[in-house]
């Protein structure tokens, strides 16, 4: 599922979750971004709140994320919104040594 946050006419945001059933770790929130100009306003929130309620729709109780190592600002955000860190695992981006931070958030089931 892919959500666009508009703002008047504006897209300023989007999101994107992928449900993988044969995933131990539940659903794949595999990108959350807002434009510079519009973090701090609550987009990035809203639009996990969706993803959340969608993988609630889809019967599933846990959402995972991996976050690149030393990224401060998004580990913040995600931890600031209860989702917690779980493990690390090494891994290859445009053939460079990264580390990959997994997360993940317990869906309350007595909201759906």
């Amino acid at each position: 599922m892919v959500l666009i946050a508009v703002l008047g006419d504006e897209p300023i945001g989007f999101v994107c979750v992928e449900r993988q059933p044969e995933s131990a770790w539940g659903v794949l929130l595999d990108n959350l971004h807002a434009l510079p100009g519009y973090q701090g306003i609550g987009a990035g929130k809203l639009l996990m709140r969706a993803a959340e309620d969608w993988a609630r729709a889809q019967g599933e109780t846990q959402l995972y994320l991996y976050v690149l190592e030393g990224n401060m600002p998004a580990i913040g955000f995600y931890e600031r919104q209860g989702w917690q860190f779980v493990g690390a695992e090494p891994d290859r981006m445009g053939g460079v040594d990264i580390t990959a931070l997994r997360y993940v958030y317990r869906l309350d089931r007595s909201s759906v």
